[in-house]
């Protein structure tokens, strides 16, 4: 069913177009005037005359033509993959209400126009070819239908674009909400397997209490990562807890080898950020950093801003690895799903930057624009 405020809207325009191309005739017609003052002798001015008459005759009808074409620019509209068709049907409409038209100009002249008796003589169908040819009836049938046409098929194709792009978009936001839902199955059956196998070890030393602390923990991580699951905007505060439930459960399995250090700015905690973005660099660092290494390691959040931009480090003093200079190196699910979602949400105006050294940690830090990020609907606590 056909909005009415877009048929409004449409013959508003339709209105527009046809007051701006009866001010171009007007024009045409003073400069014509104008034209036979200084180039002819003897020459009478009257413009008015032709212009009541190519307003009457020629202009008025076309308020009942125009939508017509407005119809036709609907029902097959001009598109790059299929515009043959709708040429050849615009050109037929064309050549019909030219003729029509002519037609209607031609017994409208005849019965009520003031003729001369030599042209009283002709039949009224017969003064429609006079009116096409010799008035310029015909090119401003031309012009008219062109600029109707054209300027109703670049609403069309102004449409079509913006469809194009809210497709896009929603394809792009539909593909960014998959990583997230695979982010989260990549790291939920991974880290549970983990930390139940710390917790079986604590019960086979009869640690009870250590033992019940993780299982809360576990319970409190898992309620968090639940939370708002569609949400692709978290508070980096909610990242930072997060990113805490998972560190104490990790202490529980690496004891006082784990030493965390945790330094953000007030100032940021409540900057969007896209959700689980630091779950998976914290788990890639544990795993491959601080287990992999013996003896106490260290590992650093540290996230603070730098005018308009956010800074969130990420940095231990593990393994390390030796990134490209090694061929064995292969960036993880964890990683790269990272990597793409900043560039499908931040495009260029990000920086994503992984340094390590063998036997001598990893640092990851992540640029973000602070006034790019959208503001994320509120969370449950």
């Amino acid at each position: 069913m056909t909005n009415p405020s877009s048929r409004a809207v449409t013959a508003w325009h339709l209105a527009f177009l046809l007051l701006c191309i009866w001010l171009g005739v007007v024009l045409f017609v003073l400069l014509r005037q104008a034209s036979g003052l200084l180039t002819e002798r003897g020459f009478t001015l009257n413009p008015w005359e032709p212009i009541r008459f190519i307003t009457l005759y020629f202009w008025l009808p076309w308020f009942l033509l125009a939508p017509i074409v407005a119809w036709l620019a609907k029902r097959l509209p001009i598109r790059p993959e299929r515009w043959l068709w709708p040429i050849c049907a615009n050109v037929l409409a064309f050549l019909a209400i030219s003729v029509v038209h002519a037609l209607g100009i031609a017994y409208c002249y005849y019965y009520f126009g003031d003729m001369n008796a030599a042209m009283s003589t002709y039949e009224p169908w017969q003064h429609s070819g006079h009116f096409l040819f010799g008035d310029n009836m015909f090119l401003f049938e031309v012009i008219t239908y062109a600029v109707l046409a054209a300027n109703l098929n670049m609403g069309n194709f102004h449409q079509i674009l913006r469809q194009q792009e809210l497709d896009a978009a929603r394809l792009r936001e539909t593909l960014t909400e998959l990583k997230l839902q695979t982010l989260r199955m990549q790291i939920n059956p991974h880290f549970l397997f983990n930390s139940l196998n710390a917790i079986t070890v604590l019960v086979q030393k009869n640690d009870t209490g250590r033992a019940v602390e993780a299982i809360n923990r576990i319970a409190s991580f898992f309620r968090r990562t639940l939370e708002g699951t569609n949400d692709q905007w978290v508070p980096l505060e909610r990242e930072l807890e997060m990113a805490t439930e998972y560190l104490a459960i990790s202490k529980v399995r690496y004891g006082d080898r784990l030493n965390v250090i945790e330094n953000c700015d007030p100032d940021v905690k409540r900057v969007p950020v896209p959700a689980m973005l630091l779950q998976p660099l914290i788990e890639n660092a544990v795993i491959h950093g601080i287990a992999e290494k013996r003896g106490s390691c260290a590992l650093a959040v540290r996230c603070r801003r730098d005018a308009d931009r956010l800074i969130i480090e990420i940095a231990d003093d593990g393994a390390g690895c030796a990134m490209r200079d090694d061929p064995q190196f292969r960036e993880g699910v964890g990683l790269t799903n990272v990597r793409l979602r900043l560039q499908q949400l931040y495009g260029d105006q990000h920086a994503f930057v992984i340094e390590s050294q063998p036997g001598s940690g990893t640092r990851v830090s992540i640029t973000v624009p602070i006034e790019h990020a959208r503001v994320p609907q509120a969370v449950a606590v």
